[in-house]
């Protein structure tokens, strides 16, 4: 969801994910995001956001983080966007051990809380197929001394009307350091509804 007000653009996002097998929870994630740009000119912009993420499976309880930096827009047309950020901010995060009992149950041990001070860099495409087809990739990396969280979320949407589209998705998280025993990559495909309002 987005709102332009003149140079000022306010981008917000909600997503969850769950998934169950054998009645057993095989994914839970819930993330959320804001993000304020402001035009300086055509092209160059400056922004602050706020991130903040809950995935049971991933070896963190959560992760969250507030930045602020610049932004290019490379290509801004009715068909095509490309634009690339580069910024700044601190992240918070609280890791935990995951250890699978027996009985298949997991036991959550939660490690102490980190944080420190991270650099960021972004990708942002968009590219109109058709008049009812769009493809966009968008890519993050928060590095710190802690760790690098590098997203990519890949998606197809189909308009159904001018307000449903349908999202075929695939996205790949990957955390350098993360807990033991739990793997750095993860990827997960989606089938979404998507509201546009």
């Amino acid at each position: 969801m987005a709102l332009v007000v003149g140079p000022w653009k306010h981008a917000f996002h909600v997503g969850g994910r769950h998934g169950e097998s054998a009645g057993s929870v095989t994914a839970e994630r819930w993330d959320t995001a804001w993000q304020s740009t402001y035009e300086l000119t055509k092209e160059l912009y400056t922004f602050g956001g706020l991130c903040f993420q809950h995935d049971k499976f991933s070896g963190f309880q959560y992760q969250a983080s507030a930045t602020v930096g610049l932004g290019y827009k490379i290509c801004d047309t009715k068909a095509t966007t490309l634009d690339v950020q580069v910024g700044a901010g601190y992240t918070r995060l609280r890791p935990e051990q995951l250890t699978t009992n027996p009985n298949g149950s997991i036991t959550r041990t939660v490690e102490p809380l980190e944080g420190g001070l991270i650099g960021t860099r972004g990708v942002n495409y968009s590219q109109a197929l058709s008049s009812s087809t769009t493809l966009t990739d968008k890519l993050m990396v928060e590095s710190g001394s802690n760790d690098t969280l590098f997203d990519n979320a890949l998606a197809l949407a189909v308009k159904i009307s001018t307000k449903l589209a349908l999202s075929v998705g695939y996205a790949i998280q990957n955390n350098t350091k993360p807990p033991p025993e739990i793997e750095k990559l993860n990827t997960l495909g989606t089938l979404n509804l998507v509201y546009s309002f």
